[in-house]
């Protein structure tokens, strides 16, 4: 090639867009999730809140009046 004379790219071309995987959702009770939950939380109850299992024999908390 001559001095000047550069070989031009083509960057105007659309950029492919993957397909988003489409992912089952995450069980709560899998190995997985329950080993992590054994070393996150305390006891069943601040286990079974955190993964959106209410606890039945949790007392509501009881607000500051003042």
């Amino acid at each position: 090639m001559a001095k000047g004379k550069e070989k031009k790219k083509e960057g105007n071309k659309k950029a492919k867009k993957a397909k988003p995987v489409m992912r089952p959702p995450p069980d709560p009770l899998s190995s997985a999730a329950l080993e992590n939950g054994y070393h996150m939380s305390f006891n069943a109850a601040i286990f079974l809140k955190s993964r959106g299992f209410p606890w039945p024999f949790d007392k509501p908390q009881k607000g500051s009046k003042k």
